[in-house]
């Protein structure tokens, strides 16, 4: 039976002017040395036979007592052959592949620490990370060598692993594994404003209960975040053991750890006797960069408990329904904190099966669901707009399978989801809210609950808090812990003197609890003193049955200021015109928000996690003014 619908008035405190997540909390691992791959593989005896990687184009298959076997094979390669322990840094630069979990899990495992690169990365933009990150060693792949070669840094090829669990050994099909039925058994705008932020000192423990400082984590350049985190009293007290349940704090890490700051990685040498010390909950896992809201991509800095805390609060609703064991299909990227955390860690930490793609590609994706019998596929917008927009080729595949479509990254409109059920009837359509800054999670709704497709991110994930402010005043509204890494300035303005992370996310909750993200504080197009949200255009723009694509960006405009401008991706052998895409719009907007100039392109510019790069339009416009 499902449970009662959550309401405002049980979520929001008048008196602080918050909103808490309607989950129960979650407890985290009591044992201070808990590491991420202890974690991982705490049930192993449970489903030690059962899939755990899949790789849909060799339909090679790594079972979890293999992944185990393989973490500690490449574990021990790394520490004799490159001497690597713990606080060292190491750089994962490559493409998704069933190597890049055991890469991530076989560096954490030492208590080095993991830096990843998108492998689009040209030499410039590996330049600044390197730099920035200092790693000891980089792990990459053939046909990224040559961007490498220079930083005179030593190398591991990941193909000479795959070598040897390709050739090596007897690859496991996915029959000999466990048959698929088993693997699927067994409203003025405002800004949200986000989580407070303690460093617990090494030497004490932290809260039993998951929280948000337990996932928001750390960073390095200048950025102004606006939605807002924040933990109770009786969470900030600490004791001999850890908390027992996951709160904001345990989701923000502090990068201003000593251990860290002092390591020496290019010189460092560690002895075995050093190598022997345990790796902890409030050890550094991972560096991840984020674009942040300005400049330079920024390091954020992942402790191995915020990634525990982070898996607990993704699959909290699985837990309390008691979902079976499922196979999840995931074509987002590894190197981003969506798809290796959010996505890959939480599963794997449940006993999950990852489909783990390259790249999306709508017919090999189609093909890996029939051939796996994927259940669930978390993605981002573009996939989902890609499927519903080609229905014919979905058609052809057989996904009865799934029976989750989760989607992140940015803004999943309304009629995007509802045009997504029709195509895929026995799938739940929804979608979550994060950034890295939080660990990747801070909202996702529960299928289970409430009225669907209602456009919004869902409530609070257990643990998080959040309160929506003025664009302005700065100040609370009613309804209708974190630092950058090598960067104190850029911490101090993402972070403000109560302790709560600005996310710079514009947005509102709903009276069912639900968080709405509308769009970011600086996209917003200022039209004759009117603030416009490109997202909502673009949700529109996307319901049109000749667009296959959209994005919308300000075009300086003398009377105006600005004036919103679309980029528009016809459909094959559409004759679809300008005037008729501003007409399209136009009937269903204010006349303030109308778009009133529109270019017809081949494909929207978007990041690897889904992302429009709006500058890259900008960019195209300044340059034929």
């Amino acid at each position: 039976m499902a449970k009662p619908q959550t309401t405002t008035l049980s979520i929001y405190n008048p008196t602080t002017k918050t909103y808490t997540s309607p989950r129960p909390p979650i407890p985290l691992p009591k044992p201070p040395t808990t590491s991420i791959t202890d974690f991982l593989f705490r049930n192993l005896n449970t489903h030690s036979n059962s899939p755990a990687l899949i790789d849909p184009y060799t339909h090679t298959i790594i079972t979890f007592s293999q992944l185990k076997q393989h973490i500690t094979n490449l574990s021990y390669t790394l520490h004799h052959s490159f001497n690597i322990s713990k606080y060292d840094v190491v750089l994962i630069f490559s493409p998704n592949s069933i190597l890049f979990p055991v890469a991530f899990f076989a560096v954490t495992s030492l208590g080095a620490i993991v830096t990843t690169a998108n492998p689009l990365y040209t030499v410039n933009e590996l330049s600044h990370q390197i730099s920035d990150s200092n790693p000891k060693l980089i792990i990459t792949v053939d046909q990224l060598k040559d961007k490498v070669n220079g930083f005179n840094l030593p190398v591991f090829n990941l193909n000479k692993f795959s070598d040897l669990i390709y050739k090596g050994e007897k690859t496991t099909s996915f029959a000999e594994s466990e048959s698929r039925n088993d693997v699927v058994s067994k409203v003025s705008y405002s800004v949200l404003k986000s989580s407070k932020h303690k460093t617990t000192p090494l030497t004490q423990s932290v809260s039993p209960y998951v929280s948000q400082n337990d996932v928001v984590s750390t960073i390095s350049s200048n950025p102004v975040l606006k939605p807002h985190y924040k933990t109770t009293s009786s969470e900030q007290s600490h004791s001999q053991s850890v908390s027992p349940n996951v709160s904001q704090n345990d989701v923000v890490s502090s990068i201003s750890n000593p251990v860290l700051k002092s390591s020496p990685h290019k010189t460092k040498t560690t002895s075995l006797a050093q190598q022997s010390q345990p790796v902890t909950q409030n050890d550094v896992a991972a560096i991840l960069y984020s674009s942040g809201t300005t400049g330079l991509s920024k390091g954020v800095v992942l402790t191995h408990r915020s990634i525990i805390a982070t898996s607990l609060m993704v699959t909290s609703d699985q837990e309390q329904y008691n979902e079976g064991r499922s196979v999840f299909l995931i074509v987002v990227p590894l190197f981003h904190v969506m798809g290796l955390i959010t996505f890959t860690y939480s599963q794997l930490q449940r006993g999950n099966a990852m489909v783990v793609m390259v790249r999306f590609e709508l017919e090999k994706a189609l093909e890996a669901i029939e051939r796996f019998r994927v259940t669930h596929l978390y993605t981002a917008p573009p996939v989902v707009v890609a499927m519903v927009k080609q229905l014919e080729v979905v058609r052809r595949y057989d996904t009865s399978s799934l029976k989750e479509i989760g989607s992140g990254a940015a803004p999943l409109g309304k009629d995007v989801m509802d045009e997504c059920s029709k195509v895929f009837p026995r799938a739940k359509v929804l979608q979550g809210y994060g950034m890295t800054e939080t660990g990747g999670i801070i909202s996702i709704e529960n299928s289970r609950v409430g009225s669907r497709h209602s456009g919004s991110s869902g409530t609070l994930c257990p643990g998080m808090e959040s309160q929506i402010i003025h664009i302005e005043t700065l100040e609370p509204l009613p309804p209708k812990q974190l630092e950058y890494f090598h960067n104190k300035e850029a911490t101090e303005q993402t972070i403000d003197k109560q302790g709560w992370l600005h996310t710079g996310d514009l947005g509102y909750f709903d009276e069912e609890g639900r968080i709405y993200v509308v769009d970011r504080l600086k996209e917003l197009i200022k039209y004759k003193g009117y603030q416009v949200a490109p997202a909502e255009l673009e949700g529109l723009l996307m319901s049109h049955p000749e667009i296959m694509d959209a994005a919308v960006i300000p075009y300086t405009d003398e009377e105006a200021g600005e004036i919103p401008m679309a980029y528009v991706v016809r459909k094959a052998g559409s004759s679809l015109t300008g005037e008729e895409v501003q007409d399209f719009i136009a009937k269903q907007v204010a006349p303030f928000k109308r778009i009133r100039k529109v270019a017809f392109i081949d494909a929207i510019p978007k990041s690897a996690a889904g992302k429009i790069l709006r500058r890259e339009l900008r960019q195209k416009v300044q340059s034929k003014l």
